[in-house]
């Protein structure tokens, strides 16, 4: 089953203080909100959840456009670990959904996470927008990155 998670509450992104008031959502709360449901309960596999989550957390915060929802392959029965694959530059989470999908037969307990990359000018392509985690300024043995 394939299942678009929501980064807000809210058609507005909004969340409510203990007060009653609203406030906007930010994105690290959003992110924190995102991170518990993928937790599993397995302390080796919600290690994993969170150092991968917060580098690509520490990108999404400090730079933009914001990432759109990621794809999430729920497994049949309770999740006891969780495989988050990142797409190659141009790509967008749908290009590894199959291959997700037929990894999950072998590996039902399984959760899959396909996030996809925000759309931006990466400078050696000539500027052109397109998905891409981060900016590849230049290419070299060091390749720069931005």
């Amino acid at each position: 089953m394939v299942a678009e998670v929501p980064t807000t509450s809210g058609a507005l992104g909004v969340s409510t203080k203990a007060s009653g008031v609203p406030e906007p959502e930010t994105p690290l709360r959003a992110a924190a909100r995102f991170i518990a449901r993928l937790a599993t309960g397995n302390l080796a596999a919600d290690c994993c959840i969170f150092l991968c989550a917060r580098t690509i957390l520490a990108r999404i915060i400090r730079t933009e456009p914001i990432m759109s929802d990621p794809l999430i392959i729920e497994p049949a029965i309770t999740a006891d670990a969780c495989v988050i694959w990142l797409h190659g530059l141009g790509a967008d989470r749908y290009d590894f959904l199959p291959v997700a999908e037929a990894l999950q037969q072998r590996l039902t307990p399984t959760r899959f996470v396909l996030p996809q990359a925000p759309t931006r000018a990466v400078t050696i392509n000539g500027g052109w927008a397109m998905p891409s985690w981060y900016d590849i300024v230049a290419r070299s043995p060091a390749r720069a990155i931005d």
